[in-house]
C-alpha cells in the first residue's frame, strides 16, 4: 500500500512542529501555477526557507506528468516521467536529487557514489512527517522546465516548454480563423509561426520568445507585406505575448510595439497536434495529421461568405497532388500546376521564393498557408470542397 505522501495530519501542534527552523515560515499568499493551471496543494502551503520557496512536491510533479513511488527506507521518494526513463529521487534533509536509473543503490544512497547527484542550496524536507517539500527553482532547473516569480502577485509560474510544442487552431463561429505553430530552440526559447485568414497579403514574423515573470512568453516581430492596391511594401514592429493555459490552450496576443495598443484580437488557441515536423515555419489551421486531400475543386471564402480564392486538386500518386491556386485573379501569389508532396501530414509545394503548405482539416477541407522567404507567413486561407 502506497504510504500517505499526500495525507493530512489535522493537529495544529503537528503543523507548528513541522517548520524545520526559525528561519522558515509558511506562506499563505503564494500561488503556484503549472502549465497555466493553478496547483491545489490543499492545506500544504508553500514554505519559505532562507529566502527560498519550498513547495509540496507531489501535485507539481503530477501536473508535469510524473508518477511517484513509496517513501522508502532511505526517506526518499522517486518520481518518474510517464513514458520515459527520466527519474528523480529526492531524499529528506539532503540538498541533492539522484537522477536516472540503473545505479548501485547502496553506493549512491550511502554517499560513496555522487556521480548521479544534482545539487540545490536548500535541502528537501519532510513536513507533516511524510509530505515532501523541495526548493522549487532548484527542482525546475534540474528538470529543465521554465520557472518565474511574479512579485506583484506573489505567484510562481512553472511551464514545461516541451509540452507547448505543436500546432494550434483558433476558431470563430466554428470556422478555423488562425493558426499557430510552436517549436523550441536549442537555448530553451520558443519559436513560433502565426498566421490568420484575411490578411490581404500581409504576414507575421517573430523573433525567439522568452519566459517572463508573469508566466508568459514574449517575442518581438514584424507585420509586413505589399499592399495590393498600391504595390507598396509596408511593415510595422509588433510584440507577441503567449500565455500557456490549462487543457492545451494558449492565449495569444499581439501589440503594436510603438504604441502598446492591440494589433489584433486576442486568440484562444487549442492544440491540434503535438508534432511540428515537416514544413518548417508552416502554420495555419491544423487538423488531423493523417488525413488526405482528395481530388476536386475547392474554394475559400471571406467573412461575408464571398468566394475569394479557388484551388484545384488533382491526385498524382499516394503521396503527392497537383494544385492550381488562384486568388481573385491576383497573380502575385498564384501558382499553377505545382506538385505538392506529402511530408509528415502536410502537403508542401514550392513556388518562386515561396512555400505553399496545405494542411488537411477533414475529408472536405484544408488550410493553405503561404510562406515567403524563410518564415514569413503572408497568407492563410481555409478551403472547402465544392
Amino acid at each position: 500500500m502506497k504510504k500517505r505522501l499526500i495525507a493530512a495530519l489535522a493537529a495544529a501542534s503537528m503543523m507548528a512542529a513541522a517548520v524545520p527552523c526559525a528561519c522558515a515560515s509558511y506562506s499563505e499568499d503564494v500561488t503556484v501555477y503549472v502549465n497555466g493551471e493553478m496547483v491545489d496543494s490543499g492545506q500544504y502551503k508553500p514554505l519559505i526557507v532562507n529566502d527560498r520557496t519550498m513547495v509540496r512536491l507531489v501535485p507539481i510533479f503530477e501536473a508535469l506528468g510524473y508518477t511517484y513511488g513509496d517513501l522508502d527506507k532511505y526517506n526518499s521518494v522517486s518520481f518518474t516521467k510517464k513514458g520515459t526513463n527520466t527519474v528523480y529521487r529526492f531524499i529528506a534533509e539532503q540538498n541533492y536529487a539522484v537522477v536516472g536509473t540503473g545505479y548501485d543503490e547502496e553506493e549512491v544512497m550511502s554517499g560513496r557514489d555522487t556521480s548521479r547527484n544534482s545539487y540545490f542550496d536548500v535541502p528537501a524536507t519532510l513536513q507533516y512527517y511524510d509530505v515532501f517539500y523541495v526548493p522549487v527553482r532548484a527542482f525546475c532547473e534540474i528538470a529543465g522546465v521554465d520557472i518565474a516569480w511574479d512579485e506583484d502577485t506573489r505567484s510562481v509560474y512553472i511551464v514545461d516548454a516541451d509540452s507547448l510544442i505543436g500546432t494550434y487552431t483558433a476558431s470563430a463561429n466554428d470556422e478555423p480563423m488562425a493558426g499557430l505553430e510552436i517549436t523550441k530552440a536549442g537555448d530553451g526559447s520558443l519559436t513560433f509561426a502565426y498566421s490568420r485568414r484575411h490578411t490581404g497579403g500581409f504576414g507575421y514574423s517573430a523573433n525567439p520568445a522568452y519566459f517572463q515573470p508573469d508566466g508568459a512568453y514574449v517575442a518581438d516581430g514584424e507585420y509586413s507585406g505589399t499592399r495590393r492596391d498600391t504595390g507598396e511594401y509596408e511593415s510595422s514592429p509588433v510584440t507577441y505575448v503567449l500565455f500557456p493555459k490549462a487543457n492545451g490552450h494558449i492565449r495569444f496576443e499581439i501589440y503594436d510595439k510603438d504604441t502598446g495598443e492591440a494589433h489584433d484580437i486576442a486568440w484562444d488557441f487549442i492544440k491540434t497536434s503535438s508534432s511540428v515536423e515537416g514544413a518548417s515555419g508552416a502554420s495555419g489551421a491544423s487538423g488531423t495529421s493523417d488525413a488526405a486531400i482528395s481530388a476536386g475543386n475547392y474554394r475559400a471564402y471571406d467573412s461575408a461568405g464571398e468566394g475569394i480564392a479557388n484551388l484545384d486538386v488533382t491526385s498524382t500518386g499516394a503521396d503527392r497532388i497537383m494544385i492550381t491556386y488562384d486568388y481573385r485573379g491576383w497573380k502575385d501569389y498564384n501558382i499553377g500546376n505545382a506538385t505538392a508532396v506529402l511530408d509528415n501530414g502536410v502537403y508542401v509545394a514550392a513556388g518562386e521564393n515561396r512555400k505553399y503548405v496545405l494542411t488537411p482539416l477533414d475529408a472536405d477541407s484544408f488550410s493553405l498557408t503561404i510562406i515567403e522567404g524563410a518564415d514569413t507567413v503572408v497568407d492563410n486561407l481555409v478551403f472547402k470542397k465544392l
